[in-house]
This record gives C-alpha cells, structure tokens and sequence, in this order.
C-alpha cells in the first residue's frame, strides 16, 4: 500500500529538516513503519475500501478484525452481528447505541486482548 512507503520517507524529510541525528532519523522510519501494525487483522476488503470507513461498509467481512482503537463513531450500515466477528473492540470510539448493544450482548469485544489472541 502506498501509504506505507511514503508516510516513512514524510516523516524522514521532515526529521531530516530539524536536524534529527541519523540514528534518530532510523529509529523514526522503523516506528512509522509499524504504525499501523494493528491492521495486520483487518480484512482486506476494509483495508482496500476506497473512501473513508464512516462511509458505508455494509458488506464488510469483520471476522477476525482486531479494531483495537477504532473510530466506529460515524460507521453507517453495519450489523452488530457483522462488528461482534471482530476479535477484539478494545478502545474502540463507538456511538451510544452501538455501544450499548456490544456492552450487552459482546462485552468481551471490549476487553483488552492478549498478544497472542491478536496475532492469531
């Protein structure tokens, strides 16, 4: 994804241009490298949907989805039996009603997860 490749060369120009040391400047492009490593979980049908993901995903498969932090807030067109595949919502920013329902009905999605449940 290209987003990938040119977030780490931004953040370098950008370190490069304060005056970061080089050493610095590789500790950077690794952190921003693995910014995202959560994803690692997400399907690829919600990885590669054009446009943002308040915008309608009602065909999204979440099985497996680790949405750790996610911004569920605007998210339209989605069931709760679709979001409750997802392996973890932990810190996940849902609106009241969609809230409600996962405390009720999924309250483990809003655990935090072990490591190792994420990797698998």
């Amino acid at each position: 994804m290209a987003h990938q490749r040119r977030y780490p060369d931004l953040e370098c120009s950008i370190a490069k241009e304060i005056g970061l040391a080089s050493e610095q400047i590789g500790d950077l492009r690794f952190a921003v490298s693995i910014h995202d490593i959560e994803k690692v979980a997400l399907p690829v049908e919600i990885l590669s949907k054009p446009g943002r993901l308040s915008e309608s995903v009602e065909d999204a498969d979440f099985t497996k989805a680790t949405l750790t932090g996610a911004n569920l807030m605007n998210i339209k067109g989605v069931t709760i039996e679709q979001i409750s595949k997802a392996k973890t919502l932990y810190r996940a920013k849902l609106n009241h009603d969609l809230g409600k329902l996962i405390r009720e009905k999924f309250p483990h999605l809003l655990e935090k997860p072990k490591l190792k449940e994420v990797i698998e």
